[in-house]
């Protein structure tokens, strides 16, 4: 699970974003969970699963912060992340 401080160190964001910051980290929990079928049931910690949920966040959280904008396009490799935990494979 994504703590504040690991996503502020990805994006190098400043105290003075922290509520930006985890408006965008619930904003991406919410687009993997739409995107996802069985996200939270999935979704635990430690699991190679959440290793590459995690990943497709921050990547998406990165686009968001430095766009601005919760309609940028998502990151391609964020989109094949996703592709992947919606096919069901975790390595």
């Amino acid at each position: 699970m994504l703590t504040l401080s690991d996503v502020k160190n990805y994006i190098r964001a400043t105290d003075e974003d922290d509520n930006l910051v985890r408006g965008l980290i619930a904003s991406a929990d919410s687009y993997l969970t739409g995107a996802i079928t069985g996200y939270s049931d999935r979704y635990t910690e430690s699991s190679s699963f959440a290793s590459l949920a995690d990943l497709a966040k921050l990547q998406i959280i990165a686009c968001w912060y430095e766009q601005r904008e919760a309609n940028s396009d998502i990151p391609a490799t964020a989109r094949l992340a996703i592709t992947q935990l919606q096919l069901g494979g975790e390595q």
